[in-house]
């Protein structure tokens, strides 16, 4: 009997294990998804939305509201892992806009994190990583997946300097996540330097701290590049954040959230973003 969404999201995957095995309608029919779930399924490529069909039929609920419950929980790590792990084997690991011509490069572009990789990358920030973010890299891979241009890797991961994109291209600047602490040491502001009346409150629960756009927030990490002018980011805590430019001329806007970073990659692995 299914307990829960990641009980469900466990045999969704089962499914997709078998499917080179046997048929989708065999396969499917040993864990009871319906006939009419397999018709929707069989007319359209495998993709998130057939994982959710899946997944909505066994838990009996809507497909919007199995979205909208997946949203509302914040997931263990191990839960995400496994979310991430099923999301790539079947859609492919994130950057779309990266990926080489007609292909899905299931799976994941980068190798795991080593300790020694980990090891250096936190030296370098000054602070340990999120415990939640060094579990992602050591378990599923040292960056490259994720949503917008994928998630930045540690020191030797997705982003190093002079490696390969999936698309053939190159990094020709250091695009990990310590990109930023590699600058001069008078580039790095603390943030413990600022009083709490200098950050603007917002409605959300958010808080927002207008910085000169040449300096980067020694607490924050950034973890990926949104575009527009946005890097989505944690702080050491593992809380998401943003930054942003300012419509105040030479100044970007720190947001901090009260939203765990693992959510948003929850988001990602559940539902497009």
């Amino acid at each position: 009997m299914v307990k829960s969404v990641f009980d469900a999201q466990r045999m969704a995957a089962m499914v997709q294990t078998k499917r080179g095995k046997q048929s989708l309608r065999d396969a499917a029919s040993e864990i009871g998804v319906s006939a009419a779930t397999l018709q929707r399924i069989e007319r359209a490529e495998i993709s998130d939305i057939a994982i959710a069909l899946l997944v909505s039929d066994w838990l009996a609920l809507p497909l919007q509201d199995f979205v909208e419950q997946q949203m509302n929980i914040t997931p263990t790590t191990e839960q995400l892992i496994e979310q991430i792990r099923l999301k790539a084997q079947v859609t492919g690991y994130g950057p779309t806009g990266l990926r080489p011509r007609n292909t899905t490069l299931a799976g994941f572009w980068c190798l795991p994190a080593t300790s020694e990789q980990i090891r250096v990358t936190e030296e370098l920030l000054g602070f340990p990583l999120p415990k939640e973010l060094a579990t992602l890299y050591h378990a599923l891979a040292n960056g490259g997946f994720g949503p917008a241009a994928g998630l930045r890797g540690t020191v030797g991961g997705y982003g190093t300097r002079y490696t390969a994109l999936p698309n053939g291209g190159m990094f020709y600047n250091e695009e990990t996540i310590v990109k930023f602490h590699l600058w001069a040491e008078d580039y790095l502001v603390d943030l413990n330097a600022y009083k709490a009346d200098q950050w603007k409150q917002q409605a959300s629960g958010s808080k927002v701290l207008p910085l000169p756009a040449e300096v980067w927030p020694r607490q924050i990490i950034p973890l990926c590049d949104w575009g527009d002018c946005v890097e989505v980011c944690c702080d050491q805590h593992g809380f998401l954040c943003y930054w942003y430019a300012s419509e105040r001329p030479g100044y970007y806007e720190l947001e901090k959230t009260v939203k765990p970073f693992n959510s948003w990659l929850q988001e990602w692995a559940v539902k497009k973003i």
